[in-house]
C-alpha cells in the first residue's frame, strides 16, 4: 500500500508519547514550538544516515532506528546534555507497510527508553536515508567543550574499544 506523507505520520509517527510542558506546538503544524526553561542552554545536533554508506541494505528497521537516535545521543552525551526532543526526516523508496511499522516502533523504543519526544520531521520518497535533529538541555553554563580539554583531565569510555569495528567486519565478511 501506499502511503501519503500525511498518513506515514499520522499511521507511524504520531504516537501518543506525553508531552512535556515546554512543548508548546508538536507535530501536526508547520514547525515545533519549544519554550527553553530558564538557566538551560539548548543544544542541538544533527546526524544523516545514508543506505549503503552508514548502514547495509539488509538491516532490520528497529536496528536502523535505535541507531539513528543513537548516534545522536552520543553527540549530546559528549557535551553534557541531557536529551528532550528530535525531529526526523525519512526519506523511503517505497512506503512499505511492514518496514514503516518495525521502524517506528524501534524508534519509540528507543526513544520512550531516554524520555525523548518526537516533535516533527519530514517524509519523502527516494533512495533511504534518515536525518535527526536531536535537542537537548544543560543547565547553566556546564556544556563540555573540545576546547577546554586539557592534559590530566580523564576520559571515561563505556562498552568495549574495538565492538564496533569488529562487527562491521564481522558483517561484510558475512554479506561478500
Amino acid at each position: 500500500m501506499k502511503y501519503t506523507e500525511f498518513e506515514i505520520i499520522s499511521k507511524f509517527f504520531n504516537k501518543n508519547q506525553k508531552l512535556d510542558q515546554n512543548i508548546i506546538q508538536g507535530i501536526g503544524d508547520d514547525s515545533a514550538l519549544i519554550k527553553i526553561p530558564k538557566n538551560n542552554i539548548l543544544v542541538t545536533s544533527t546526524d544523516t544516515l545514508i543506505e549503503g554508506v552508514h548502514f547495509f541494505k539488509n538491516i532490520h528497521p528497529k536496528n536502523l532506528a535505535y541507531k539513528a537516535v543513537a548516534v545522536n545521543l552520543s553527540d549530546l552525551a559528549a557535551m553534557g546534555a541531557l536529551p528532550k526532543w528530535i525531529t526526523i526526516s525519512i526519506t523511503i523508496p517505497i512506503s512499505n507497510t511492514q518496514w514503516l511499522k518495525y521502524f517506528s516502533n524501534g524508534l519509540f523504543k528507543t526513544l520512550n527508553k531516554y524520555k525523548i519526544i518526537l516533535i516533527g520531521g519530514d517524509t519523502n520518497s527516494g533512495p533511504l536515508s534518515i536525518t535527526i535533529n536531536i535537542y537537548g538541555l544543560i543547565k547553566g553554563k556546564k556544556a563540555l567543550l573540545r576546547k577546554n580539554a586539557k592534559n590530566g583531565d580523564l576520559i571515561y569510555v563505556t562498552g568495549y574499544l574495538g565492538e564496533s569495528a569488529a562487527g562491521l567486519y564481522l558483517l561484510k565478511k558475512k554479506t561478500i
